[in-house]
């Protein structure tokens, strides 16, 4: 959930997920997006999350609203990626 995000956060853990690309509303994707994708939160401001998306040249500090970007996580399903659980990596040193 966000609140698992911003837990994870709140602890100093950045946190990797998995999510299909072409639900996420980054408009610097090209079209169509990417089919699988992943990035990385490192906190939130409000109620945006700050990411790192490694999927546009613009992906630095790229902010997503929490409901598209948690609707969009799911781990790997070849079958289907929306079938996939929804999952998270959390970064800890």
């Amino acid at each position: 959930t966000i609140e698992d995000v911003k837990a994870a956060i709140e602890q100093g853990h950045p946190v990797i997920l998995p999510a299909a690309g072409r639900l996420l509303p980054n408009p610097y994707f090209r079209d169509p997006g990417p089919v699988y994708h992943a990035l990385v939160v490192k906190g939130f401001i409000g109620k945006k999350i700050i990411t790192n998306d490694p999927g546009t040249r613009r992906g630095k500090d790229f902010l997503y609203d929490p409901e598209p970007l948690m609707n969009a996580v799911h781990d790997w399903n070849p079958e289907n990626i929306l079938k996939g659980r929804k999952v998270m990596i959390v970064a800890k040193s």
